[in-house]
């Protein structure tokens, strides 16, 4: 490790497997061997970010500047212009980095974040992900629901609305967990009579039930999946199409 008075590193880590990139500086490091070797940011949603999928990182050295602020190659000026004109924070699909980078200390002093760089920055403390609904409001769920996709949405980001939901459960009803458990226990301890079954299984095997059940079939709501526009019964549709649906 070598220190050079007044200069400073800007680089650009590149993670190797999620193609997420971090933009920062380092007054240690002044190789690119160096910096793979021993350095790989220190940004904290960055490092999260690298527990997380691993430390399989690509160092470059975007230049080495001055911190002297009458040097021609004074470093703020440009780490301010790259930060700027790549969107390092509101970006944050391509990025990590939660403030502008300036080269020195990695805040601007009399700059003030926007409330939507706040909430950005508190959702990747708490490992949370904010999505938007149809309508463009902001909903906040948990990050390994998100990267697993455990939520209610068509697609990845999206939340459903009430007519999606009524698409898909055109029923409306919801039952509460209680109310499931109970429903479970119930059907698990019914006896049924000798009798009941008997019934059951020549209702099963009657051209009256067939029939029946057909017309039921044939009359019950269909949905329409909004990716590949197949129409169908609402419980087949939802196990294949919607957010499972190959052409989303």
């Amino acid at each position: 490790m070598t220190t050079i008075e007044n200069k400073v590193t800007l680089y650009i880590a590149t993670h190797n497997i999620t193609g997420k990139k971090y933009f920062g500086k380092t007054t240690k490091y002044f190789t690119e061997k160096t910096l793979q070797e021993n350095y790989h940011g220190s940004g904290v949603y960055w490092r999260n970010h690298l527990r997380k999928h691993g430390d399989d990182v690509t160092m470059k050295i975007y230049g080495i500047f001055s911190t002297n602020i009458n040097d021609i190659n004074y470093v703020e000026p440009i780490a301010l212009k790259f930060s700027e004109e790549n969107n390092i924070v509101k970006d944050y699909d391509i990025w990590a980095n939660q403030i502008v980078e300036n080269g020195l200390d990695g805040v601007i002093a009399g700059t003030k974040m926007s409330d939507d760089q706040k909430l950005k920055i508190s959702n990747r403390m708490q490992n949370k992900v904010c999505v938007k609904d149809d309508n463009g409001d902001c909903f906040q769920i948990d990050q390994k629901d998100f990267d697993n996709g455990n939520f209610i949405g068509v697609n990845k980001g999206i939340i459903l609305t009430d007519n999606h939901k009524a698409l898909i459960n055109p029923t409306g009803r919801i039952h509460l967990e209680e109310t499931k458990k109970k429903i479970g226990l119930a059907h698990k301890n019914k006896i049924v009579s000798d009798e009941t079954k008997q019934k059951l299984s020549e209702r099963a095997i009657g051209d009256e039930w067939k029939e029946k059940q057909s017309s039921s079939a044939k009359n019950r709501k269909q949905v329409t999946c909004p990716h590949c526009n197949k129409i169908g019964h609402p419980g087949n549709m939802k196990r294949w199409h919607f957010g499972n649906c190959k052409l989303k």
